[in-house]
């Protein structure tokens, strides 16, 4: 008789949850160990145990394949009705009675074998497109998150180059505030440097008028002390010697 999920993973038909859960981890963990020295039968078994416990792990999954289990359970039963009488051969010596039982046995068996391959390939078909679903749903999982990573990296790149983008002005703003201030700088080193030299100029031009004032200034009291000179001196020759155009 094949063996079904349930034998495979060493639990009964009414086991919960748990208990295959705890059969798997446990049957899992000795045929991996196996199978990492070399152990090729021990690869297969872990093989069949992962997709046996992905099927009875899973409660919808396990419902569909007790309905299936049920269902092969009565076809692979070979319903096969011999003539009694037939097969006991009326009329028939022994050798041709022995006959008809082996033909009679052979077809019960060819019909069981069929029934039984018919629920096999079923099965096997079955677990197939199970398979294929849970690749299909693992594939778009995968997508998904390749999706979303990149999605976050366009995010991060789009950030970074805001952030780029961002910086660049501000170096481009603080370069021209720093332009700014240098040329403010510069302008009023000019302007203090002409009001330096407006002061000097102005300076130097009270300086030559007050020179000016000055030097007329001495002019002025030596002519005026000349002629004063000479009045007096006109005074006392007139005094002295009495003429008027001394």
């Amino acid at each position: 008789m094949k063996k079904t999920l349930y034998d495979l993973l060493e639990v009964s038909r009414t086991a919960g949850k748990e208990a295959i859960d705890s059969s798997y981890r446990r049957l899992a963990e000795s045929a991996g160990k196996l199978a990492d020295n070399g152990d090729a039968d021990a690869g297969n078994k872990l093989k069949a145990l992962r997709e046996a416990y992905f099927i009875l792990s899973d409660a919808q999954r396990r419902a569909g394949y007790d309905v299936s289990l049920s269902d092969s359970t009565v076809a692979t039963q070979p319903q096969v009705r011999v003539d009694v009488n037939l097969a006991h051969g009326d009329g028939l010596d022994e050798e041709s009675r022995s006959k008809r039982w082996l033909i009679t046995g052979a077809v019960a068996v060819v019909l069981g074998l069929g029934a039984m391959y018919l629920y096999t390939k079923s099965e096997r078909e079955k677990q197939e497109r199970a398979l294929a679903l849970e690749r299909e749903r693992v594939e778009l999982q995968r997508q998904t998150l390749e999706a979303a990573r990149e999605s976050d990296e366009d995010r991060r790149r789009m950030q970074q180059e805001q952030s780029d983008r961002s910086t660049a002005r501000q170096q481009q703003l603080d370069a021209e505030r720093q332009r700014i201030a240098d040329q403010q700088y510069f302008d009023r080193q000019k302007r203090e440097e002409e009001a330096a030299q407006r002061r000097q100029q102005l300076e130097k031009q009270q300086q030559d008028r007050a020179a000016s004032l000055k030097h007329s200034r001495d002019y002025y009291q030596s002519t005026r002390s000349y002629r004063l000179t000479q009045d007096e001196l006109r005074r006392m020759c007139i005094q002295r010697v009495g003429r008027p155009d001394c």
